[in-house]
């Protein structure tokens, strides 16, 4: 349980501006990987698991050693707060192993 309070926290933290911010950042330069990266903190903030893990997986598909593996490491989070058995870490997991 701590360690899911932590990485809520870390996620609220790396959210920032906050997702219209880095959505407009990402409007200007689709490549912006802090931009992505911090937007799936924001999604994974308010819930949207399924959008947060896409976003953390295109960066993981453009840059796996992005800032010493985070969004390898935020994908994994959020696996743990969903539990291991649920549909999304299973499908996501999968994934995840193909670009690492």
């Amino acid at each position: 349980d701590a360690d899911r309070l932590r990485g809520a926290l870390a996620f609220s933290e790396a959210c920032g501006a906050g997702e219209e911010a880095h959505r407009e950042a990402l409007s200007a330069d689709e490549d912006d990987l802090d931009a992505r990266y911090a937007l799936g903190c924001c999604l994974a903030v308010a819930g949207k698991y399924e959008a947060a893990l896409e976003e953390f997986l295109t960066v993981v598909k453009k840059d796996k050693s992005f800032r010493d593996e985070a969004a390898r490491k935020a994908m994994v989070t959020i696996f743990g707060l969903l539990g291991s058995g649920h549909d999304l870490s299973s499908r996501y997991r999968r994934q995840l192993v193909i670009y690492l």
